[in-house]
């Protein structure tokens, strides 16, 4: 008989549980250098806080730059349709995060 090949529901499951180790292995060595550094746990939220901001920030830029390109093309009454679609979203996931739907509405 020819050897078996391993199936790719072994190898994903495999590589998942790599990654989910290197994970770890990342938050812990993070952990161990913020207690080295620091260990002030107000510039441990501080940090939270700017990095937040920050990925927030780049996103923001990358989808202003990719719906730009995307709407270079489009006729002016599907480019109103897409804005819309994109402020209804916005809209939608700002009510998953803030409770007040006023306060939602001014942040749009």
């Amino acid at each position: 008989m020819a050897p078996s090949r391993p199936s790719r529901a072994n190898i994903n499951a495999w590589s998942r549980q790599w990654h989910v180790a290197e994970e770890f292995e990342h938050c812990a060595t993070c952990h161990k250098a913020f207690k080295a550094v620091s260990g002030n746990y107000f510039v441990r939220l501080a940090g939270l806080a700017y990095s937040f901001w920050h990925i927030h920030m780049l996103f923001d830029l990358a989808t202003r730059i990719v719906l730009e390109v995307y709407r270079a093309d489009m006729a002016p009454a599907e480019r109103r349709a897409s804005i819309k679609r994109e402020k209804r979203l916005a809209r939608r996931q700002l009510g998953i995060c803030c409770p007040n739907a006023a306060a939602c509405d001014a942040l749009i």
